[in-house]
């Protein structure tokens, strides 16, 4: 599977629920550059009479979260020595099949949550489907069939399971004060079971009439991270971190003190505003089952800090990173400029805002363009 070294395009939600939120103003864009991604937003030139401006200025970058995550922190031993065991070009193929797959996952998952359903015995014709319009080279369609089914019905389960409520549906951010974004699988409402005192005594013994911790059901608003591998993520500092630069961009953005009070019927003085989550699939066999790996007090906000003061330090800003393109001709005892570009980042944003419609929804894969080639077959959620 060959990755294109320079894609653009704009984000938007596949799902946003405009009943619950409000939306932000600002259009985000996304421009990947040999697998570092970027945003940027247009900001149009106010009236500004005589002055001349740089059409170049009404770009701003932001760097993304898995970006700045995947440049500071360690890379655990076990990944290292994964990589040395398979060898770098293996590792590097299995790695981006299994990123496929987690797009796949992703989409359906993202179809489940809007429709309400989905056909399982159409989802061997999606994968080979997908399978071929992604170009992803020696996959067995028929495991991947199979896992995807699994997947589906663990995920259901936990959407049963938690009362899972969409808020919104890989939904992209930014932060002005950061100068990060990124995209949010799942900001949603979930139903957790919640230690804590309610306002229950005990009615017998030596603690007569003292209060009793017991469990009660609390509306909560999270954020989940879906993650494809069969494993649980509670331990994995990187994900923590993502999740928490992603509850960052959603402080920035939405107003969560006014939906968490509407949500819990608590006492005044308990707080827990957006928690964290990875969520992934178990290799389950007769019971559906999936980790639910909590990451809210995994990370704190002083680390994240920290984390993007060392981005900061040991990259140049984005507006100042370029690009080198080489076409033409190079001819001996000839100046071989002509055979070269070299394009900076707001002119590789510019040009392609120029080139393509800046209404362009970036390219999600969505299962209805599947089910568009493939014919009938998945259900509408009717």
């Amino acid at each position: 599977m060959k990755k294109q070294e320079l894609t653009f395009g704009e984000v938007r939600a596949m799902y946003f629920d405009d009943t619950a939120l409000e939306l932000p103003p600002t259009p985000l864009y996304r421009l990947d550059v040999k697998g570092s991604r970027h945003y940027f937003t247009i900001n149009p030139f106010e009236d500004l009479g005589d002055y001349e401006v740089n059409e170049l200025d009404q770009y701003r970058f932001y760097s993304g979260v898995t970006t700045v995550t995947g440049s500071t922190l360690p890379k655990p031993e076990q990944l290292v020595k994964w990589i040395a065991d398979m060898g770098y070009d293996n590792a590097i193929k299995y790695r981006d099949e299994r990123a496929a797959y987690g797009t796949l996952m992703h989409t359906i998952f993202a179809h489940v949550l809007i429709n309400g359903s989905i056909d399982l015995d159409f989802v061997d014709s999606l994968v080979h489907q997908y399978v071929n319009r992604e170009n992803v080279s020696e996959v067995k369609v028929w495991e991947w069939s199979e896992d995807i089914k699994q997947d589906v019905i663990a995920f259901a389960q936990f959407v049963k399971d938690y009362d899972v409520k969409p808020l919104a549906i890989e939904i992209s951010l930014k932060s002005d004060d950061l100068g990060i974004a990124g995209t949010v699988d799942l900001p949603c409402l979930m139903t957790i079971p919640t230690k804590g005192f309610w306002g229950e005594e005990y009615k017998s013994g030596e603690k007569k009439g003292q209060p009793k911790e017991t469990v009660k059901d609390l509306r909560y608003l999270c954020i989940v991270d879906f993650k494809s591998g069969r494993k649980s993520y509670g331990g994995d500092v990187s994900c923590a971190a993502q999740l928490h630069l992603y509850r960052e961009l959603w402080f920035d953005n939405f107003n969560q003190t006014d939906i968490v009070r509407s949500l819990n019927d608590v006492p005044e003085d308990f707080t827990l505003p957006v928690r964290l989550f990875n969520w992934s699939p178990k290799d389950w066999r007769t019971t559906p089952g999936y980790h639910l790996a909590e990451q809210t007090e995994s990370f704190s906000y002083n680390q994240a800090m920290a984390m993007l003061d060392m981005y900061r330090l040991s990259n140049k800003p984005i507006e100042e990173r370029s690009k080198t393109f080489y076409s033409g001709t190079v001819t001996l005892g000839e100046d071989p400029e002509g055979a070269y570009q070299v394009k900076t980042a707001p002119e590789l944003a510019h040009e392609r805002v120029v080139d393509d419609s800046p209404t362009d929804q970036w390219e999600y894969l969505t299962v209805d363009q599947l089910v568009e080639e493939i014919g009938e077959g998945v259900s509408d959620g009717d």
